[in-house]
């Protein structure tokens, strides 16, 4: 039973010193409004709030989170940080992990005091089963870092 208590407080003692250094970033991808779509999609506030996510660096060179994927799915993203400033990520959907899995590179400019734009460049793992080709996309990030 002693020991029980000497490893229960020991596990609080670690994640409370995981939590007083942590980091959180909330950050969002703007999202292109379709204008082939019928009906015609217009720039809104969904443009930015549909990719909306949260991380957490767990350690100075990896985050890793959630996001949402449009209205009603969920992804899975990670960032490996190269520097301050250039990231890998990793993003796949929680359904179909491995077929819709993206890895990208972008780089994260600091606007003004904890705002960053995080301009990158994503491409699928799996090349699109139609066409036969991986098609990339240019994606333009916001982001914000907290720092407890």
């Amino acid at each position: 039973m002693y020991d029980m208590k000497k490893l229960l407080l020991t596990g609080c003692l670690v994640l409370s010193t995981l939590f007083v250094s942590a980091q959180f970033i909330l950050m969002t991808t703007v999202n292109e409004p379709d204008r082939n779509a019928n009906p015609k999609e217009e720039w809104g506030l969904e443009s930015f709030t549909d990719r909306m996510g949260i991380g957490y660096q767990v350690s100075d060179n990896f985050i890793i989170g959630g996001a949402r994927n449009g209205e009603e799915d969920f992804q899975l993203m990670a960032r490996y940080l190269h520097n301050e400033n250039l990231f890998v990520s990793m993003v796949a959907p929680t359904s179909e992990f491995a077929d819709e899995m993206h890895l990208g590179l972008g780089y994260s400019f600091n606007a003004f005091s904890s705002l960053y734009i995080e301009p990158s460049y994503s491409l699928p793992v799996k090349k699109d089963p139609v066409t036969d080709k991986r098609e990339g996309e240019f994606n333009l990030g916001f982001a914000w870092k907290f720092d407890m």
